[in-house]
């Protein structure tokens, strides 16, 4: 790929970005777009219509936009087209929502290491050729807005800013809490993370000034949230896929490598004078695997764990426990079906060594 050719100008007038284009060398072909940011309500920091017009007659071009996936004035095509007009674009131009009318049109990313496909205002497929006016403008978030961000968020759908923003995992735009009438013990703003569809984790902002209670604010709250989720639930799927490996199939019985791992720890634990355990051996006959995983399932808390020995007996690990619990514990898992011996140290490590010499990767 050839290099980029960057026309520079210290004359800031209409006149001159008319000039640049025309260094180019380029004829745009067809209906041209032309993709501006039409200007949050209240923010001065965008290209005025006026500044823009005489580039904009010059190809004869279309004034394009897209909604947002954020509240404000800009999320639905009514809301952005007034403010558009009060901006003074339609005084001035055609103007195309490109995401006005449903469905969006999807493009796929060919080797997208995230997301795989683009969720666009349909009307984008109307145009020839697209005309990038930007303002350059250094972002919050430590990075530089200009072309890149006006053709790929600017002309996702609003939907696809959402796909964008959630890293390819909803389309729907969601929900930002916000304290408006200042109730104290409640934080400022609140968003949740969700996972297939269920809410995970709930991100909230104790403190915010009267000054960060804007959209501006609320926005960069949302995007922020946004990676939090994305770096979250890849977290979540990350453990997930390694919890299956853990787990003999179907079962909440952990591998013999992993649960000697975990053998391991809590005999060190131990050894230091920091914790407890009693390792239990489960003896006994059953119908069939799935009535002794749910009778084990059942018999374990949370911080406890089960599995299988190199020799294929069944072992319950259970944490913060000792001798003195024995006769209760044995008692408790026998009402429920379950027949245990305890262990003793010289056995474990046994176990431990044993586990290590078969499976000297884990």
């Amino acid at each position: 790929m050839d290099k980029a050719r960057v026309f520079f100008t210290k004359e800031l007038t209409p006149e001159a970005v008319v000039e640049l284009y025309k260094r180019l060398g380029v004829e745009l072909p067809g209906k041209v777009a032309v993709k501006v940011h039409s200007g949050e309500d209240g923010n001065q920091n965008y290209l005025r219509p006026e500044f823009m017009r005489p580039m904009i007659e010059y190809v004869g071009g279309t004034v394009v936009e897209c909604n947002t996936a954020y509240g404000g004035a800009r999320n639905t095509t009514p809301k952005h087209i007034e403010l558009m007009k009060k901006h003074g674009w339609f005084e001035c131009f055609d103007v195309d929502i490109m995401d006005s009318e449903a469905p969006d049109v999807v493009w796929q990313i060919p080797n997208g290491k995230v997301i795989k496909e683009n969720h666009l205002g349909r009307h984008i497929e109307d145009y020839a050729s697209m005309l990038v006016l930007s303002h350059f403008k250094g972002h919050p978030m430590g990075g530089y807005g200009g072309a890149l961000k006006q053709l790929s968020i600017g002309c996702a759908s609003s939907a696809g800013k959402a796909w964008i923003h959630s890293g390819g995992r909803q389309l729907e735009q969601e929900g930002l809490w916000v304290n408006r009438e200042l109730r104290p013990g409640l934080p400022m703003y609140a968003a949740g993370v969700r996972q297939n569809g269920s809410l995970v984790v709930l991100i909230g902002l104790c403190t915010a000034s009267e000054e960060q209670m804007t959209l501006y604010y609320q926005n960069l709250f949302r995007i922020l949230c946004g990676l939090v989720e994305t770096a979250l639930v890849r977290a979540f799927e990350y453990e997930s896929v390694v919890r299956e490996n853990w787990y003999l199939p179907g079962t909440c019985l952990l591998r013999p490598a992993v649960f000697a791992e975990q053998l391991a720890t809590a005999c060190t634990l131990q050894e230091d004078k920091m914790a407890h355990h009693l390792l239990l051996q489960v003896t006994g006959r059953f119908k069939n695997r799935a009535e002794f995983n749910d009778r084990v399932r059942r018999s374990i808390r949370s911080t406890d764990a089960a599995g299988v020995g190199t020799n294929n007996a069944v072992y319950l690990l259970m944490n913060q426990t000792n001798e003195e619990n024995l006769p209760l514990l044995t008692r408790r898992l026998g009402e429920k079906g379950l027949h245990v011996t305890a262990v003793p140290l010289d056995e474990q490590l046994r176990l431990i060594k044993t586990a290590k010499q078969e499976a000297p990767h884990v």
